[in-house]
């Protein structure tokens, strides 16, 4: 951060008062409360989408399983006898 050009007194800073770059009311910087407030808003939107991107990994594996597990049910209904497949179904 740079200080700003106004050089601060000894009286100042140790008078009590706000004698930061940030605090003064006359300086050109920003707030420290509107920093960490967009600081905050940045960060939370980073957490929401690494989370999108860890949510879509695993509901893309989870997919995956599904799809695999259907087909080896496919595969071992084959295997059953008809007559006994359509009892089970009740038909």
């Amino acid at each position: 951060m740079v200080v700003s050009t106004e050089t601060l007194c000894l009286e100042t800073i140790l008078s009590g008062e706000t004698a930061w770059p940030w605090q003064q009311l006359h300086s050109d910087s920003v707030d420290l409360k509107t920093k960490r407030k967009a600081f905050d808003i940045i960060m939370a939107i980073r957490r929401l989408q690494e989370e999108k991107k860890i949510v879509v990994t695993e509901m893309d594996h989870h997919w995956k399983a599904l799809k695999a597990r259907a087909d080896s049910l496919k595969e071992l209904s084959c295997l059953l006898p008809m007559s006994r497949y359509k009892t089970c179904l009740g038909a």
